[in-house]
Formats: C-alpha cells, sequence, structure tokens
C-alpha cells in the first residue's frame, strides 16, 4: 500500500503519477507565464485583467489540485483541478481577444 493509498488516494498508481505529472506542468507553466515576457507580443498575459483569469486557472490546476491530493482530499484535488482547467480555457479566450484587437501585439507576435 503506497502513501498516497493510505491517505484517501485512487488505488491506481498510474492515475496519481499521471495527476502528479498534470499538476507540475501546471505549475511549471505558471512560472514560465509569471517569468518570461516577449514585450507587446504577451502584453494582454502580463498587463490586462483578463491574464490574471490564466493564472488562478494554474494554481487551480497545479499546486491547490496537487495539495489536496497528497493530503487526501481526492475529491477537492478533482474540483480543483476541473474548476482550474475550465478557468484557465476562458482565460485564454479572454486574453486571445484582447491581443487580436491590439495591434501591436498581433505584429509582435509576428516575429516570434
Amino acid at each position: 500500500m503506497s502513501v498516497f493509498e493510505k491517505r484517501g488516494a485512487t488505488r491506481f498508481a498510474p492515475l496519481n503519477a499521471i495527476g502528479f505529472f498534470a499538476a507540475g506542468i501546471e505549475s511549471a507553466l505558471l512560472v514560465w507565464l509569471t517569468m518570461d515576457k516577449h514585450g507587446g507580443a504577451d502584453r494582454a498575459i502580463h498587463q490586462h485583467s483578463s491574464g490574471w483569469l490564466i493564472r488562478i486557472g494554474e494554481i487551480l490546476n497545479g499546486a491547490l489540485a496537487s495539495h489536496a491530493a497528497v493530503f487526501g482530499l481526492v475529491p477537492f484535488a478533482a474540483i480543483s483541478f476541473l474548476l482550474g482547467a475550465l478557468v484557465s480555457r476562458i482565460g485564454w479566450i479572454a486574453v486571445g481577444k484582447v491581443s487580436g484587437s491590439d495591434p501591436e501585439s498581433v505584429f509582435a507576435a509576428e516575429r516570434y
């Protein structure tokens, strides 16, 4: 019996591994979005409120979901992951709309 089974996580080790891998990728994406700046190309992510939707979604998907799973709160981790995915998708759509209406960001994106 693994540590995760004792704390109430799923009994299937491959599913645990996939879940923690996905949470790690989401956490890395949050760090990358925060650190890597390309000027006008990603201005919508860093200067507009729609970028906060993406960050909130990444926190719900990554850090919060993985911590909830480690502490045995598997239903909460699942809800956090699904809610984070929804918020993140809505954020990306909003950022795309803001970015598409900004001519400088469209031309800057073509350079990358």
